[in-house]
């Protein structure tokens, strides 16, 4: 049996520590991938961009520019493709967000078969905005309706487990192998890639990484 650093298992917690925020792309660094944006029923209009110089973190933002209401709250309105929370659990909904004019608010909702809301009175000055809500479902989506005139920036959207305690490795902890306890037998070798893709398509040296 041998002793090996648990250089592999530090990897993985550091990984797993990225992926305790539930939404893709909340960054808007993606465009508007996972995002969609509806507007335009009962007399609404949004007008959607992504914002290059007014932004928070990062290159770009998301900006919303209501020019019309329409009769209901969720005329316009911007959808998540939705995220797995466990059902009971305790999450928090984080966002920094300001307004290009004064006394601009908008509605965050959680909503599947189940319906949840918040509202946020946002202000001129970029800011953090939290919520705190408990999971009904096991499937949810995160909504952002637009029920004010005026124009809206969203950055860095991120919903997390309040319950998420990560996992404290030493730098000298050890793992035992016992090479004589045999498993599984793997034939050939192979790769695989997983989040970064990009970095391997875009690589100067990527048809030798091909190859």
């Amino acid at each position: 049996m041998k002793k090996i650093p648990f250089l592999l298992f530090l990897m993985s917690i550091m990984l797993g520590g990225f992926s305790q925020n539930m939404i893709d792309n909340g960054d808007f660094e993606n465009d508007y991938e996972n995002w969609s944006r509806l507007t335009g029923s009962n007399g609404a209009m949004s007008f959607f961009s992504l914002d290059l110089a007014v932004v928070h973190d990062g290159v770009q933002s998301m900006r919303i520019s209501t020019k019309s209401i329409g009769t209901k709250p969720w005329d316009n309105q911007m959808v998540h493709s939705g995220f797995y929370p466990q059902k009971g659990e305790q999450y928090k909904l984080r966002f920094f967000a300001c307004s290009k004019e004064e006394h601009v608010s908008i509605k965050t909702v959680i909503q599947n078969t189940s319906y949840q809301e918040h509202e946020f009175a946002l202000t001129t000055e970029w800011k953090e905005y939290e919520w705190t809500f408990t999971a009904e479902e096991e499937y949810l989506q995160l909504k952002f309706f637009f029920h004010t005139l005026g124009t809206v920036y969203l950055d860095n959207i991120s919903i997390i487990d309040e319950n998420y305690k990560p996992i404290v490795v030493s730098s000298t902890d050890t793992l035992v192998v016992d090479y004589s306890v045999m498993h599984q037998t793997i034939e050939g070798f192979g790769a695989a890639l997983a989040f970064y893709e990009n970095w391997i398509t875009e690589h100067p040296s990527k048809e030798q990484m091909y190859q």
